[in-house]
Order: structure tokens, then C-alpha cells, then sequence
């Protein structure tokens, strides 16, 4: 049994139940206001993830979940706990997690939480989720901005949305790669189809690679010098179905790229 071993032997699932949740039972939160592992949504251009979910990153799903949510008797956000071992710190990295995740709770669920909580069973740190400034002491000052608003943060939408992902995009490699998949998706399904006997430009089972232009395009690419690569070609040769395959290729080998065709590109680009 975990109460049974010394602090320093405890694991982040220790801490959760043996720390955290005890800690919120005891200042008069009801299970139903506590959510342990919560998943969530974020949206990435038109397209709407699922943080929390086993599913592997290919699939284009985020894998990360908040360790712990605590919510209002109405529903609404009041703080998320980011939880470590006790042999791990407290660091920036930590931090930059939970942030991203109080931001991202706000576009589908319930609101941004005005706290962050940080907890490793040996020091517990507590941010203001908006300012990032942390608070000092062992508890929320009830004279807090947030406290006297009813715990609520109010936000510009859209200003919001692009400050969530830049926050979801920064945090990792991993996020970064997800989003220009879902960038490539949204902007491919212009050109893109299964049905050979579609208008789409780009028939993925039809292409024949040209083994010497990639070639010649890969060396290019490794070549720091070279700030733009144009294409040329005759009409109808395949210029569009070859820049499609390009951009595919580098996403499968975790190339970090944007697909915008001409055609939805403002007048003034």
C-alpha cells in the first residue's frame, strides 16, 4: 500500500489520491467537483481535438489530459492541478503544461480556470492561469480578483483561441506536428480525393512518383541556402500532385510543414 512507503517512494497516482484529492476533500469540495485525469477539447483551425485519449499522435489526437480539474457546484472552472513525482521539480516545463491546459480548457469546457496548481507532495506552487505570476503562500487570498469575480476569467474568443494554441503548439514537438497535420488536412481537401473519377487535382492511389525530381527536391530542401524552391512545369504535368506528395512525405517522416494552395490565399498575399 502506498501509505505504507515514504513520501519520497510515492508516485504521481500517490500524490493524487494521498495528497491532492484528501487536500480538496478536506477544504469542502464533493467528488463531483473533483475530475481526476480530465480530457479535453481543442480546436486546431476547423478541426476539434480530443486532449486525453491513448490513441497514438499519428491518428491526430493530443495525449496529455489534466491530472486534476476542480469545478464549481455550476460547472465552471475554478483550478487545475498538474501533478509530479516527488524526485521530479516543479520547473518551467511543468508549468508551461499546466498553463496550456488551463488555456485550453476555456474554448469547450466550462472556462479557463483562473488557478493553476502545481504539485510534486514535497512544494505546491499556485498561479494566476491569466498573468502566469505565481501567488504567494499556502492559499488564495479571498481579497483575489478572481475570488471577488466568482472565479471567473472573461476573455476575447478569438484572441483567446490563438493565444491556446500558440501555448499547444510551443509545448512539445509532438503538438506541433499534429497541428500542421490538421493544417495540411483542412488545407489538401481543396485538391484532394479517393474517387478517381472526381474533379480533385490529387488522387493519392493514382500518383506515379518521379524518382529523379524527388531527388532533386530533397537535395534541395537540405540545402540552408535555399530560402524558396519553385516548381515550374507545363500545365497538366503534375506540379500540384507532386507538391501534395511533397508535403505528405515530409509530415510522415515528423517534418514540421503548412500546405496552402493558390486558391485560398487572399487577393492582398
Amino acid at each position: 500500500m502506498s501509505n505504507l512507503l515514504s513520501r519520497s517512494q510515492w508516485s504521481e497516482d500517490d500524490i493524487r489520491t494521498q495528497v491532492v484529492y484528501r487536500w480538496l476533500r478536506d477544504i469542502g469540495f464533493e467528488p463531483d467537483q473533483i475530475f481526476l485525469e480530465f480530457s479535453f477539447k481543442i480546436q486546431v483551425g476547423h478541426a476539434v481535438l480530443r486532449v486525453g485519449t491513448e490513441r497514438p499522435v499519428k491518428d491526430g489526437y493530443l495525449r496529455p489530459r489534466t491530472d486534476v480539474l476542480v469545478r464549481s457546484t455550476d460547472g465552471k472552472n475554478i483550478m487545475i492541478v498538474e501533478i509530479k513525482s516527488p524526485n521530479e521539480s516543479l520547473d518551467d516545463t511543468t508549468k508551461a503544461q499546466g498553463f496550456s491546459y488551463a488555456w485550453g480548457l476555456r474554448i469547450h469546457e466550462g472556462g479557463i480556470p483562473p488557478f493553476v496548481v502545481l504539485c510534486n507532495g514535497n512544494q505546491t506552487k499556485i498561479y494566476d492561469s491569466l498573468t502566469e505570476e505565481s501567488i504567494e503562500g499556502e492559499c488564495i487570498p479571498l481579497d483575489h480578483r478572481y475570488v471577488k469575480a466568482g472565479f471567473r476569467v472573461n476573455l476575447d474568443n478569438d484572441d483567446l483561441r490563438v493565444e491556446t494554441l500558440e501555448k499547444f503548439v510551443s509545448l512539445s514537438p509532438d503538438n506541433l506536428i499534429i497541428f500542421c497535420r490538421n493544417q495540411v488536412e483542412y488545407r489538401m481537401s481543396l485538391l484532394k480525393g479517393d474517387d478517381p473519377s472526381s474533379d480533385k487535382k490529387y488522387i493519392p492511389i493514382l500518383y506515379i512518383e518521379r524518382q529523379k525530381a524527388r531527388e532533386k527536391f530533397q537535395k534541395l530542401l537540405k540545402d540552408d541556402q535555399k530560402q524558396a524552391i519553385l516548381i515550374t512545369g507545363a500545365p497538366q504535368v503534375g506540379k500540384t500532385n507532386f507538391m501534395c506528395r511533397s508535403v505528405e512525405l515530409l509530415l510522415e517522416q515528423e517534418i514540421a510543414c503548412l500546405f496552402y494552395p493558390a486558391i485560398s490565399l487572399p487577393d492582398t498575399f
